[in-house]
């Protein structure tokens, strides 16, 4: 917004007017002056969207056994299933929100055992799960079936949450507690629209977060929602707009800093190329001829792995995994799901990037055994972490001798029945995966560490845990 505002300064037309909407933003005013680097905003909070009475369940499991709770409780994937197959049943228009792609696709797998089992074959087609790896063809296949009202529920991350219109929903059912407030809103607004009444049903997880929100409810209720923080003038945000502002219209570094802040004569300095030893800067060659071919607006771009089906000689992509999930998910040896259907893993192809998968029936599913090799080697930028007196640390690492590189192995994978109980060990090679990336990291307080074994706590099992949440 910042790089139109310039252009259209450039041409003259100093008075542009901008439109910004959103439901689930704390102090959207002052969000939308950052971002846009204005000061002037008018602030219209008043909910105008035709909407109808909306209902809230907490639904905690029940424990597998009343009388040991050291049991624990159902699964909440189990709990959905049946709920939703129940709704589904009832020709309730019915939306599930997963928030890891594994939880959606067990769902999906779940769900479909349940419709089996009862003889409800009718309605196999009339769910279909719906995350992002599934290739784009597909997704609008699924979102247009469930607009027009083909499907009656879908099992979704948050891929599904907004940014699209996919007609009227009764029911959404959370499978766990969202990230965020939010989020919660987010999912929660897909029902009841157009002045229809809805029912949101948070299903729990075993989590301690999940278990403080269903014995405290009026908390999750009553919570503002969360702020949003921008730093639209860090310098690797910034050198990817500069670079791209550099193409559609040379930077001036002295008019420029009004838009890009006063940290851009130091970004064009460093990374881009000046014209005649003037004020002007021009892209990086590496950039040309399109600086925007080369920066994903949304996140970092990343090389995929295409997942083919290769079951009685057919040959079909069934989607494209990112190399970053790849190694937990497609190593030789794993059950790969995908629309609630189960298929083995026969082989994965680092160099080429392709895995090759079969259907198979099992009725237990895999978890990857493996490190990650990385080592922090030079600081870019550190702060303070709030109301502490740490700090975390940005900047670049090594793997396998390479800067700015990750190396994640995978040594094997554990056979896991529907209690997530060990059943196998097993152990499988494949060649390191290399991925490119910088970090992000924290010196844990030595005065922890003592702590932590006073309490018989293994601490570097709590690294890698406090590292995997």
């Amino acid at each position: 917004m910042r790089r139109l505002r310039r252009l259209c300064a450039h041409y003259g037309n100093t008075r542009i007017v901008f439109v910004s909407c959103s439901a689930t933003i704390s102090k959207p005013d002052e969000h939308m002056k950052l971002m846009f680097g204005i000061n002037r905003v008018k602030l219209i909070n008043e909910d105008g969207a035709p909407h109808g009475k909306k209902e809230f369940i907490l639904w905690n499991p029940p424990y597998n056994n009343p009388n040991d709770i050291s049991l624990g409780r159902k699964s909440s994937i189990t709990e959905t299933a049946g709920l939703f197959e129940y709704l589904l049943t009832r020709n309730v228009r019915i939306i599930a929100f997963c928030k890891l792609r594994k939880t959606c696709e067990l769902l999906m797998k779940q769900l479909r055992e349940n419709l089996l089992s009862h003889q409800r074959k009718d309605l196999l087609d009339r769910v279909m799960s719906y995350r992002g790896g599934y290739i784009p063809q597909d997704r609008r296949k699924i979102e247009k079936k469930l607009f027009n009202g083909e499907l009656l529920g879908v099992v979704a991350t948050n891929a599904l949450e907004l940014g699209m219109d996919i007609g009227t929903l009764d029911v959404v059912i959370m499978v766990g507690f969202p990230w965020s407030i939010s989020t919660l809103w987010q999912q929660s607004g897909r029902a009841g629209r157009r002045k229809t009444d809805s029912l949101t049903l948070v299903v729990a997880d075993q989590g301690p977060m999940d278990q403080y929100y269903v014995h405290h409810p009026s908390e999750l209720f009553e919570k503002r929602l969360d702020d949003i923080h921008l730093q639209v003038e860090h310098s690797i945000i910034l050198e990817s707009h500069i670079q791209c502002a550099a193409e559609e219209l040379p930077l001036d570094v002295g008019q420029d800093q009004v838009y890009f802040g006063s940290n851009i004569k130091k970004i064009c300095q460093d990374y881009l190329v000046p014209i005649n030893n003037q004020q002007l800067y021009r892209p990086h060659p590496r950039f040309r001829p399109y600086p925007s071919k080369f920066i994903n607006i949304r996140s970092v771009t990343e090389e995929v792995y295409a997942v083919i089906d290769v079951t009685d000689g057919r040959h079909v992509v069934l989607e494209e995994i990112e190399t970053t999930r790849a190694p937990f998910e497609i190593y030789e040896g794993a059950i790969f799901i995908h629309q609630g259907t189960t298929y083995l893993v026969e082989e994965c192809n680092v160099d080429q990037r392709y895995a090759k998968v079969h259907l198979t029936r099992v009725d237990w599913t895999t978890v990857q055994r493996d490190y990650t090799n990385v080592d922090p080697i030079n600081t870019l930028n550190s702060k303070y972490i709030r109301n502490t007196d740490h700090m975390v640390y940005f900047g670049e690492v090594l793997a396998a001798n390479k800067f700015n590189l990750v190396e994640t192995s995978v040594f094997g994978y554990y056979r896991l029945d529907k209690r997530n109980r060990i059943i196998d060990a097993c152990d499988v090679y494949m060649d390191p995966i290399l991925r490119q990336s910088t970090g992000m990291w924290a010196d844990i307080p030595r005065p922890a560490l003592p702590q932590l074994e006073e309490l018989d706590i293994d601490p570097m099992a709590s690294v890698h845990a406090a590292g995997s949440y």
